[in-house]
């Protein structure tokens, strides 16, 4: 019975459509970045987005099944997607069952025709609207991590899922959001961070942070790599942080010990008056210099306490 079972041909469609939009979308968009390239194809071929195009074009009523609670899961997605018109980022939840139709459709079709062109051509029709770079949304738990990172605030959640079917968001020891839902934990955390979201100008102000980076969103988290030691080139060097953090890993995020380090020389009040001394030099020279700088004015105050 595997082999006339339509997950299988749900796995070649899942291959095919990737491939799809990998292709389509190095075409449409040259100069888009590898990371904003595979964030743009994760929207348009995750669970919800197919679920809806199974949705608007009625493919769940040629579903048969033995599931006494699809029915009313695919009613309550029906009503959920009228307040998201394009995609909630998680916030609503999508039965699964529909986005593996159109998965499995899209996997027979390349199986009768073998060609990808012929596949893009009957499929894309049918997967309008297709999320383009102008309307895409950031998840929100991504964007709650950015801002965290950016601003030097410790993000974590914590999980009472099991007890009453919520998770809170907590910032710096603060509850600063909650969300809640029954069937998902993860759905309840993607809420959470959108509630922290709407309500961010209360508690961010409250920590004392400017409106202006409350506004800015990056687009992506960089952490520089702050070895200065052992080389004068690394302002270069850089490292993507994951995109959305899982349920499973839901620990605080706190700045690291060099950019502390960092930090406290750029506000070390016995180093000013030596600004001149550092024009025309590269990050890893101008530490060292504060370093001997540092080093000599220990110096000179032990020398006055002994002839004291």
């Amino acid at each position: 019975m595997c082999g006339f079972s339509y997950e299988r041909l749900e796995y070649v469609g899942d291959a095919v459509l990737g491939l799809l939009f990998c292709r389509e979308h190095y075409s449409l968009y040259p100069n888009l970045a590898p990371g904003k390239l595979t964030r743009l194809r994760a929207a348009n071929v995750d669970t919800e987005k197919l679920a809806r195009v199974a949705l608007r074009h009625n493919f769940h009523r040629y579903l048969r099944h033995k599931k006494p609670y699809l029915a009313d899961q695919i009613q309550q997605f029906s009503r959920a997607v009228l307040e998201y018109p394009l995609h909630s980022n998680g916030l609503i939840d999508e039965p699964k069952d529909l986005a593996d139709v159109v998965e499995s459709l899209i996997g027979a079709v390349f199986m009768d025709c073998n060609s990808v062109e012929l596949v893009w051509h009957v499929f894309k029709g049918l997967l309008e609207p297709i999320i383009t770079p102008e309307t895409i949304h950031v998840h929100p738990n991504t964007q709650l991590l950015e801002m965290c990172q950016k601003n030097r605030m410790s993000l974590k959640y914590v999980d009472s899922w099991d007890k009453d079917s919520s998770v809170e968001c907590v910032i710096d020891s603060k509850i600063v959001g909650r969300g809640t839902y029954s069937l998902r934990k993860d759905v309840a955390m993607n809420r959470a961070a959108k509630d922290a979201l709407d309500n961010k100008w209360k508690w961010m102000e409250n920590n004392g942070v400017t409106a202006q980076s409350v506004t800015e969103e990056p687009e992506q988290v960089i952490v520089k790599n702050m070895n200065m030691e052992n080389s004068d080139e690394d302002d270069n060097s850089s490292v993507e942080q994951a995109e959305e953090p899982s349920v499973s890993s839901l620990v605080p995020v706190t700045p690291g010990k060099k950019d502390m380090e960092e930090h406290l020389e750029t506000n070390d009040t016995s180093l000013r008056g030596h600004n001149d001394e550092f024009i025309g030099l590269s990050k890893g020279q101008r530490k060292r210099l504060r370093k001997r700088q540092r080093k000599t004015l220990a110096n000179n105050t032990t020398g006055q306490r002994s002839k004291i």
